[in-house]
């Protein structure tokens, strides 16, 4: 009955959300549930296993109702079939073509209709369990991470020196650790515990872009700036490379902010044997701000980033800026890599072509000018303004710098201008992409 049929899809989208609100509210979010630990090989409390249940019984219920288009379609053809079969004096051929063209109109109704089902499951897997799940992860991750300050370089034995003079390091203890446990993390959390779907290969995406976000993040904040400090990152970079590409495919870097300021980062940090012109910075030479905006790869980094590399760089009365306000190197860090309170589109490339839903990412730290850096200063201060994480920083260097002026002013001769000269580049620099605030 093509009527009952049509009249059904009206209340089709009302009964699923209906029974989806019945399971959203059997998800369990409680201390139990953001509880994880090395110690027992990552293995889900009973709390989680209830909410890893649930995802099966939503995925289990959106394949069912994928399968409806396609068998509601063949009973329409069987109908269609057995009444071309009939007489045609009982049956006229103008009533068989309306009947046609009614049928693929219900049938549209029918998939428009288990499509905004399916997208409301996703929207709920995602929401409530897997963003959950991404968020526990990646603060382990970066809790490791966070280490790298602890370490120094100079817990590092070396393994010699090249012919050029250079230092061998080894990875930090930092990622040596991510190493190990992030193939282990995201199979208790996410591969195995879960049913295999686009949405658990989004999650696991997502955690590997954070993870390469909060690296670059706190790598960029470790001080002094040292060569050995260089390479130990380097080597750092090219490990969790090599760790993300065995769990994922490598993000597009035309494509994703995160990979293309990932290796963006390395080259920033050998300037000196990239340029020509010997554009260069360290404790002893500040940056011409004319000469780094010319970068063809700054626009891929964040403020934040950039920033904090050169303080790194700069004379050691500046102050880090996880040292003003009473803050700490794990809160500041939180600040710039929180993503809880701000939502992307996200991009789909499902085959299907379904349409775009909202969700939680990591990319919507990143403001991208379509063009140079050196142009359009209006804009670009303006965008990241709205970031929140990097308005925050800008906040804390000039405070930062506000103490290294005082500083200043109670030094003597070259040391002074020295120090004045880093105190303008910076000031100068951040000014560029956050205007005066």
């Amino acid at each position: 009955d093509l009527g009952l049929l049509a009249a059904s899809c009206k209340e089709f989208t009302k009964a699923v959300q209906l029974m989806l609100s019945k399971i959203e509210g059997m998800i369990i979010n409680s201390p139990e549930t953001r509880k994880i630990s090395s110690q027992n090989s990552f293995t889900r409390t009973s709390q989680q296993e209830h909410n890893s249940q649930l995802f099966m019984l939503l995925m289990q219920f959106k394949e069912a109702l994928e399968k409806i288009p396609q068998q509601v379609w063949k009973s329409v053809e069987e109908m269609n079939d057995n009444l071309s079969g009939m007489s045609n004096t009982s049956t006229p051929s103008t009533v068989l073509a309306n009947m046609g063209q009614q049928s693929e109109s219900v049938v549209g109704e029918v998939k428009k209709s288990v499509q905004t089902a399916v997208e409301i499951i996703d929207d709920l897997a995602e929401r409530q369990i897997t963003d959950a799940i991404v968020a526990l992860l990646a603060g382990y991750i970066q809790s490791i991470i966070l280490g790298l300050h602890k370490e120094g370089v100079s817990n590092y034995s070396s393994k010699g020196s090249t012919a050029a003079g250079d230092i061998a390091v080894d990875c930090s203890m930092a990622v040596q650790t991510l190493s190990k446990q992030v193939p282990v993390m995201l199979k208790s959390h996410l591969i195995s515990s879960l049913p295999k779907s686009k949405i658990v290969d989004t999650a696991v995406e997502e955690v590997c872009l954070r993870m390469m976000h909060s690296y670059v993040t706190v790598a960029s904040l470790c001080r002094p700036m040292s060569e050995a400090l260089r390479l130990r990152t380097a080597k750092d970079m090219s490990s969790l490379e090599m760790l993300i590409s065995g769990l994922i495919s490598m993000p597009n870097t035309h494509l994703c902010p995160v990979s293309q300021e990932f290796k963006s980062y390395r080259r920033l940090l050998f300037i000196e044997s990239e340029q020509k012109n010997s554009l260069q910075f360290s404790a002893s030479v500040p940056p011409s701000k004319t000469q780094l905006l010319q970068l063809p790869y700054l626009s891929q980094l964040r403020p934040s980033v950039l920033l904090g590399y050169l303080v790194s760089c700069a004379p050691s009365q500046l102050p880090s800026p996880y040292d003003v306000e009473n803050r700490t190197l794990a809160s500041y860090v939180q600040d710039l890599t929180e993503v809880n309170t701000t939502m992307i589109q996200k991009d789909s490339d499902d085959r299907n072509g379904s349409s775009n839903r909202i969700f939680y990412s990591v990319r919507s730290l990143y403001f991208h000018s379509s063009s140079s850096y050196g142009n359009n200063n209006m804009s670009i201060s303006s965008s990241w303004s709205k970031i929140d994480g990097e308005s925050k920083c800008w906040s804390a260097i000039q405070q930062c710098e506000d103490i290294f002026f005082q500083r200043i002013a109670v030094a003597e001769g070259a040391q002074k201008q020295h120090m004045r000269e880093w105190y303008e580049a910076i000031l100068e620099i951040g000014s560029h992409f956050f205007g005066e605030m």
